[in-house]
């Protein structure tokens, strides 16, 4: 098939650009509008890397800091006196809870000894929860005007407020005096923490009182502290 002629543009009317025209025109408009480059002498670029590195210091601190109250997310007595009693069981040799002492099994009680307190001792306190728990602590046990002499729990501790011994259990979170093994729901691993304080003092709380008042009572009193962690899985 036969082309008719190329029409060409008629004079006094100018024919649009081509791709490269517009490309050409479009790097010298850019070129004309960009600003030119300005040096910065020696002592500002110094003062600006500066600036940079103390506010890269300081988001780094702020992170430690937000890790470390992470860590220490308890009640501030929980931070008193020396990390001085090593607190241990004979019940099991893992740090895994066996059935027997979980909602799974007996729910007793297991065996704990520790070392011998600080000079000064008047009593001990002690306090089992659930560091996994959905509301961020779930307290399973609350022991406190425990001698200053007494070196060892016996394993299934009655659920009695008042001990033969003059100590005295509180209650849990269960709602109930005594020890309450671990019970969390579904299927997950969760962390237990046994906390055993030598305080300089006898307590003045009534039997059946909550880990909150056992707090608030040993603030200030707190001469050593010791930890054993124990984890199940259910």
């Amino acid at each position: 098939m036969r082309r008719g002629p190329r029409l060409r543009a008629s004079a006094g009317v100018p024919s649009s650009p081509t791709r490269l025209q517009w490309r050409r025109m479009r790097k010298r408009a850019l070129q004309t509008e960009s600003l030119p480059k300005i040096s910065l002498p020696r002592s500002i670029r110094h003062v600006c890397r500066t600036l940079r590195t103390v506010r890269l210091t300081a988001i780094f601190l702020l992170f430690a800091v937000a890790v470390a109250g992470c860590h220490h997310s308890g009640p501030p007595v929980e931070r008193e006196g020396a990390d001085s009693l090593h607190l241990a069981t004979a019940s099991f040799d893992s740090r895994q809870f066996p059935p027997e002492f979980t909602c799974s099994g007996l729910n007793r009680s297991p065996e704990l000894h520790w070392n011998e307190p600080p000079a000064g001792t008047r009593s001990l306190a002690m306090i089992l929860y659930d560091r996994d728990a959905p509301g961020g602590s779930f307290v399973h046990w609350v022991l406190f005007n425990l001698p200053a002499t007494t070196a060892a729990l016996p394993p299934s501790m009655p659920a009695l407020d008042q001990l033969p011994d003059g100590s005295r259990q509180g209650k849990n979170d269960f709602g109930q005096v005594g020890y309450g093994g671990p019970c969390p729901s579904g299927h997950s691993t969760h962390h237990y923490a046994f906390r055993l304080f030598a305080l300089d003092t006898t307590l003045n709380l009534p039997a059946a009182s909550t880990r909150a008042q056992l707090d608030d009572a040993m603030v200030g009193h707190v001469l050593a502290r010791g930890e054993l962690k124990v984890r199940f899985d259910r």
